[in-house]
């Protein structure tokens, strides 16, 4: 069998035959003892309060000036900041036009206490104005520790240009234990490239490798901590109405003699086990079928965590062990497969998922 590993080529003789591989790893105020003090430190007190709503008020009219409409910005003047423990994750942006933006992205609770009553009370793109939501401030509602709420924002009123990062700001407001907070984050939005378009291809080169008997000892399966990442998130469109048919679907009767006759597929069981979550053969769990191919008599079918192969047609199968067909490396071995056969080239191609991926083939004639 001949296999490469992390984006790899490999072919394999299944247990029978020799196989190569590839593989693709802020200070309290002071206490004053004189009645003078005292009415000086009031002073000052009623100073600053003064200074702080006339910079509440200037942020509002500045607010108001930006996206035409007034928000209030009581994060900014009545809560105390904290936005340390809120963050965005997975934004993702489209151009409805080039004048319209579609923007969505989550806002995650990345502390271990909830925060209740979470609402945005402004978003902001210099130039641009907000469309969607419609009107703010806009409820997100309660987010548990680590649990995320999804805020979809769009804008128009200025070019946008693909393949460009704009940077949106949001405010906003939660409760923590009783107490008002006030949070802003910053979310950096990439337009994709345009479409239709083109990139240079790039090519790699993997040296090849061949194993044969399976004779690797077994290893547990290899997950990663996450394996469903988030890359982005999709934004919301607007609705579009579809065009109904001209007649209704109905069932009809079909003309006698048509078809002339039923095929009837008959699914057999393929009498495998499959590795429970610690890996093990030894444990049955549920298992998907992950693909099936056949070639020259021989039929070979994956599944999650398990291999098998028949050359009688699939009346019978014999169970493979992927972790002992092929060594421990850094590529190591998961869950997912795809098996195809190729007949141009008389192949079978197994993909194996894990820290990367493994290709691997073999001939029918390899395997019988």
């Amino acid at each position: 069998m001949r296999y490469f590993t992390r984006v790899v080529f490999s072919s394999f003789v299944l247990l029978l035959g020799g196989a190569a591989y590839a593989n693709s790893s802020r200070d309290p105020p002071t206490t004053y003892q004189s009645a003078d003090r005292n009415e000086h430190g009031s002073d000052r007190h009623d100073k600053d309060h003064d200074d702080r709503d006339r910079q509440c008020k200037d942020r509002d009219h500045r607010d108001e000036d930006r996206d035409g409409r007034h928000r209030s910005d009581d994060d900014d003047c009545s809560c105390k900041a904290d936005s340390s423990t809120l963050a965005p994750a997975a934004p993702g942006a489209s151009l409805q036009n080039a004048n319209t933006l579609l923007s969505a992205f989550a806002i995650v609770n990345t502390g271990t206490k909830r925060k209740d009553g979470v609402s945005i009370t402004s978003v902001s793109l210099p130039g641009a104005q907000l469309t969607l939501p419609t009107s703010l401030p806009y409820q997100l509602g309660t987010l548990l520790a680590g649990s995320s709420a999804i805020l979809n924002a769009d804008f128009s009123g200025m070019q946008f240009l693909p393949n460009t990062t704009y940077t949106i700001s949001v405010r906003g407001t939660y409760s923590h234990e009783h107490e008002r907070r006030c949070f802003k984050l910053n979310v950096n939005l990439t337009i994709p490239p345009a479409a239709p378009g083109s990139a240079p291809l790039q090519t790699a080169t993997v040296g090849p490798n061949k194993v044969a008997g399976g004779l690797f000892p077994h290893q547990p399966l290899d997950f990663e901590d996450d394996v469903n990442t988030a890359g982005w998130t999709v934004p919301t469109g607007p609705f579009t109405l579809g065009t109904p048919t001209a007649n209704a679907t109905i069932a009809q009767i079909a003309p006698a003699g048509d078809p002339p006759a039923i095929d009837f597929l008959k699914n057999t069981s393929l009498g495998l086990t499959s590795g429970g979550s610690n890996g093990t053969f030894a444990n049955s769990g549920s298992v998907e079928p992950s693909g099936a191919a056949s070639g020259g008599g021989v039929v070979f079918v994956t599944a999650n965590w398990a291999a098998a192969y028949s050359t009688d047609g699939g009346a019978t199968f014999t169970q493979l062990d992927p972790t002992t067909i092929f060594p421990a490396d850094a590529v190591g071995f998961c869950c997912d497969q795809i098996a195809q056969y190729v007949p141009s080239i008389d192949r079978f191609v197994w993909l194996l998922q894990g820290n990367g991926d493994r290709i691997a083939t073999a001939s029918p004639a390899d395997i019988i």
